[in-house]
């Protein structure tokens, strides 16, 4: 079960790790385009990026709450299918395209359920 957490906490780090790239391009871009006039160009898309976590840090604390509950619900749902199909593989014999088939299946029933509870409740 070790190899689970430990593909868990890499799919966490790589995440983080990207935060960190972009971050770090950004401020490099707005350090370059203040003391050189501009002429310093990086991908616009990574400044935005930044721009758009600099704008949420003057957000109500209940909506970090939020983002963050729903990070930790996506990251335990991805994270568990993706160990899903590893466990099925290596545990029970499966190979790739039927682990696949399963996990499929899997998600394919939570996204129903999902859908049935929202009409219950909306009705």
């Amino acid at each position: 079960m070790n190899q689970y957490l430990i593909v868990s906490g890499m799919l966490f780090l790589g995440f983080f790790a990207f935060l960190v790239v972009a971050y770090t391009f950004a401020l490099i871009y707005q350090y370059y385009n203040n003391s050189h006039g501009g002429t310093f160009k990086i991908n616009s898309k990574i400044y935005e990026f930044y721009l758009g976590f600099k704008t949420l840090s003057r957000a109500p604390r209940e909506l970090w709450i939020i983002y963050i509950l729903k990070f930790l619900e996506s990251y335990g749902y991805f994270s568990s299918s993706l160990i899903l199909t590893l466990f099925l593989s290596k545990e029970y014999g499966y190979d790739d395209a039927e682990a696949g088939l399963m996990y499929g299946i899997f998600g394919t029933a939570i996204s129903v359920v999902g859908l049935f509870i929202g009409i219950y409740f909306f009705l």
